[in-house]
């Protein structure tokens, strides 16, 4: 074991029971709001936010019309920046799906050493060579970084001196057994994600990575939890636009334990107490804020505004903008309300006929609003060009 307290448990959680409660409230929330019709696109989207805002408290510039472009680019080759972005989503979307955490050959379950470790080499795998080239921490050399496996030098972050380097492996082994998640019950297992977040942080396992692994991991254990909305908000949005304070609240839970007062392990109770607080008001004005911007009607009303400007502006086609049909808000609008349709059943409900309908749609998938499939329904698309309009100030 760590000698260090796991997190601060439900019974003696006072105010963070609360906010973990109302984080679990605001959650359900989000979930019944979203539509089906666009929930798998945003989920989407939302990796890229999160990777944006993840990469972007590393130091990283990427901006987000350089993320959204390259999403549309395919095969083009992305500057280093950019690249660390597009891998962190792509990680982030492999672990979404189900398949990065299944059993190794064996049939064993991975355990949380195993998986921290898995992600780190999936995110450094898929970038080049010159990213695992760490700097030495005390001499004029370049350690080469193997991804995925632990350090083998001690460092240190800022005025935090990671455990040393031999010690890292037996501290990764009893990271897992003190986060047993299937033991947890009730509020217990939000706020083991919040304490076990900084606690990854503070083992320092990797060279480089740490952050953004930590985090990476976090937002799949909050998506694997008891939360049924985590792929539609972004915690690192708000770890990102509160750096400083998320610094400061990681900062005060790596303090060792002030006195007999403080709980009995090496670091201090009440450093975790003010991480573990910090990490639910940040979750829960995310969630507030996603709510606002998700908010049925008001996205109804966006759209309608997108369009009409698209149909009061000279229609000139350009590669960024394609001109649309006079009838593709309608089509669009009733998408969103009712989820994929037919194109019978948009015909029946434009009342044109089958050529007409075909002229409206192929305006729409060159401006790159639906998915048209052959003999499958149409489906609506969040086109790059609409969405600071569909969802202001998300990035």
């Amino acid at each position: 074991m760590l000698g260090i307290t796991p997190f601060i448990s439900s019974d003696r959680a006072g105010e963070l029971a609360d906010l973990a409660a109302r984080l679990i409230q605001l959650d359900a929330e989000l979930h019944r709001m979203v539509p089906g019709s666009i929930r798998g696109e945003l989920e989407s989207l939302l990796s890229f936010v999160n990777s944006y805002y993840s990469n972007r408290i590393e130091g990283n510039g990427t901006r987000p019309a350089d993320i959204l472009a390259a999403t549309e680019q395919v095969g083009t080759e992305s500057r280093h920046e950019l690249l660390e972005v597009l891998t962190c989503a792509e990680v982030e979307s492999l672990a979404a799906s189900g398949d990065f955490a299944k059993p190794d050959p064996s049939g064993e379950t991975l355990n949380h050493s195993e998986l921290v470790s898995r992600f780190h080499r999936a995110f450094y795998k898929k970038l080049p060579e010159k990213f695992c080239e760490i700097k030495h921490p005390t001499q004029d050399t370049v350690l080469t970084m193997i991804p995925g496996v632990f350090r083998q030098h001690d460092v240190m972050v800022g005025s935090h001196k990671a455990p040393d380097h031999h010690k890292v492996i037996c501290m990764m082994n009893g990271f897992t057994q003190m986060y047993r998640f299937k033991n947890f019950h009730g509020l217990d297992p939000i706020l083991a994600i919040a304490a076990l977040h900084h606690r990854l942080v503070w083992i320092h396992p990797f060279l480089d990575g740490n952050g953004r692994v930590a985090r990476l991991y976090t937002g799949y254990l909050l998506q694997n939890s008891i939360l049924k909305s985590h792929g539609l908000w972004s915690i690192n949005r708000g770890f990102s636009k509160q750096n400083e304070k998320y610094r400061q609240a990681l900062a005060m839970a790596d303090r060792v334990r002030q006195g007999g007062s403080d709980g009995r392990g090496l670091l201090s109770d009440n450093g975790l107490k003010f991480f573990t607080q910090f990490f639910l008001e940040t979750a829960i004005d995310q969630i507030e804020f996603f709510i606002e911007l998700f908010s049925f009607d008001k996205l109804l009303s966006r759209v309608r505004y997108y369009f009409d400007q698209r149909h009061a502006l000279p229609q000139i086609t350009t590669s960024e903008r394609q001109p649309i049909h006079k009838s593709s808000g309608a089509v669009y609008l009733h998408l969103l309300k009712e989820g994929v349709q037919t194109r019978e059943q948009l015909c029946k409900y434009l009342g044109v006929s089958d050529k007409t309908l075909r002229t409206i749609l192929k305006s729409m998938q060159a401006a790159k609003l639906v998915y048209l499939e052959d003999r499958q329904p149409v489906r609506p698309r969040l086109a790059s060009d609409a969405l600071e309009i569909f969802f202001p100030s998300m990035w």
